[in-house]
């Protein structure tokens, strides 16, 4: 018995620490947003979400996803009101849901908008961490907005 939880406290703590070291740890915000070319606070208003084709009857979990927020506070690439634009989607990525408020922080890459291993998160309205980080993305300096 003593060896089976040894053995699946290994297997967990070898996995925990491949899904940390695919990312790393998420930088400050203010280097977040010095690096992203799109941050903002949105509401998504549509999401459709297209599979990357891997060969025949197989679909991949990646894909792309074309999706329309409404812009709530814009502090990088963007502007309040509807943005509409590709997101690239693999496991690392956020994903996309009708109806839900997501923090962007994104780079574009190929035409297309990366959110992997990125700040990005969806967050409730009154949830306290996300108004601590909309006060943090309002404290840093403009340069970081560039």
């Amino acid at each position: 018995m003593t060896k089976r939880i040894l053995i699946a406290c290994v297997a967990i703590l070898g996995l925990s620490s491949r899904l940390a070291a695919d990312c790393g740890l998420r930088p400050p915000t203010c280097d977040a947003l010095a690096r992203a070319t799109l941050v903002f606070y949105g509401e998504v208003l549509e999401s459709t979400f297209h599979p990357n084709n891997v060969g025949p009857n197989e679909a991949s979990i990646d894909g792309r996803q074309d999706v329309r927020f409404n812009v709530l506070r814009a502090f990088k690439g963007a502007q309040k009101g509807t943005f509409s634009g590709i997101f690239n989607f693999t496991e690392d990525s956020i994903r996309f849901r009708r109806g839900s408020r997501i923090l962007v922080y994104a780079t574009q890459r190929d035409g297309r908008w990366q959110t992997a291993c990125s700040r990005s998160k969806e967050m409730l309205t009154r949830e306290s961490a996300l108004m601590d980080e909309l006060t943090q993305l309002d404290a840093c300096p403009s340069q970081e907005r560039r």
